[in-house]
């Protein structure tokens, strides 16, 4: 009855909601984006109202360059043609936009992989100062492509590579593997970021990906090869053709957290073969002797508790779990609902109050 009431309430007030989405697209920053119409392209012979290029959220098609001269603004029906250079403003999000559209290549396509984009603000003593993109010779220096520029709010025209840098420019980057390690990073740069946003693999590695991802499951399913060691195999290809690289993984997958959560599970396992498991179960049972089950139970969520206080929720997790196996097996009851106790203290850490200190 609840859950009913609250969606009728919901539906009762959704035309008075404000509408958050539409106050974070006013406020975003313009970047300066350009494609290219390749040969043999889709969109080639069509004008740019069939070929939705106006009905882009968030980016707009600015101008249009072809064979040298500048069309600004682009009429609806200008039929695009092969090696046309569409030049759009927008928000960073709507890059993901362009790949819907076939033969249209943008500033560092085809150096994308699959990986995060990268922020960089020029610093005011960068080198780039007062040059372009293509005098630079950016790439070559920093192992990376601009996608995008952005100058504050104030929207950019001209040619991409031919933009004069200024100080606090934001560059959007699509990073090289050398890319972090250059030296030249913090002289050159205010501040180099990563965002929350990737770009797609292109088409032949997207198909390679999916098509050894579709082959481990199959190989599992059909029991010829075990899935775990499928993925090491799958995870092993992906390295190889590009798709995953060892600083993305990193990333994705912190070092630190793996050795602590695969400790804490050797400890577990240590805990269970010893017989120190039952020594700490024997000791809490005595404890909470004469309030039964329940009162175990209750133990075992308040033993937890106070672990994850003490370290992180995963090795909490880890620790208290052979112990609530332990007092489960003694009482000869189900051992589901002390896991469940298990799962749910060491997640609870956030009931106990933060104290801040004053400066």
């Amino acid at each position: 009855m609840i859950v009913v009431a609250g969606i009728l309430l919901l539906v009762l007030l959704v035309n008075i909601l404000p509408d958050r989405r539409e106050e974070s697209d006013e406020e975003a920053l313009p970047y300066l984006l350009e494609a290219h119409v390749a040969k043999g392209s889709l969109l080639v012979g069509r004008s740019v109202v069939d070929n939705k290029l106006r009905a882009l959220k968030q980016l707009y098609l600015v101008e249009l360059e072809r064979s040298g001269i500048c069309i600004c603004p682009v009429p609806p029906q200008l039929v695009l043609q092969a090696d046309d250079v569409l030049r759009f403003s927008g928000a960073v999000e709507s890059v993901e936009l362009l790949h819907q559209f076939d033969g249209l290549d943008w500033f560092g396509k085809h150096q994308a992989k699959g990986q995060n984009l990268v922020e960089a603000v020029l610093a005011p003593s960068s080198s780039l100062v007062g040059n372009s993109l293509k005098v630079s010779r950016f790439r070559e220096q920093f192992d990376a492509a601009v996608m995008a520029i952005r100058r504050g709010n104030h929207p950019l025209k001209g040619g991409l590579g031919d933009i004069i840098l200024q100080p606090g420019d934001v560059l959007l980057l699509t990073p090289g593997d050398s890319f972090s390690a250059n030296p030249k990073l913090s002289s050159e740069f205010a501040a180099v970021s990563g965002l929350d946003l990737n770009v797609r693999l292109d088409n032949h590695r997207g198909r390679w990906v999916l098509l050894g991802f579709a082959a481990v499951i199959v190989l599992s399913v059909t029991g010829v090869l075990p899935l775990a060691k499928g993925l090491v195999l799958l995870l092993l290809g992906y390295f190889a053709i590009g798709a995953v690289t060892l600083a993305e993984l990193k990333r994705r997958f912190p070092l630190e957290l793996v050795v602590i959560v695969g400790s804490a599970l050797g400890l577990a396992n240590l805990m269970m073969s010893t017989g120190l498991a039952d020594s700490l179960a024997q000791g809490l049972l005595s404890v909470i002797n004469g309030y039964g089950v329940f009162g175990a139970f209750v133990g075992v969520y308040l033993m937890t508790l106070l672990l994850t206080e003490l370290v992180t929720n995963n090795a909490a997790a880890a620790l208290s779990f052979p112990i609530a196996y332990a007092i489960a097996l003694n009482y000869g009851v189900d051992a589901r609902p002390f896991i469940m106790a298990v799962v749910f203290g060491a997640s609870a850490s956030f009931i106990s109050p933060t104290v801040i200190r004053p400066i």
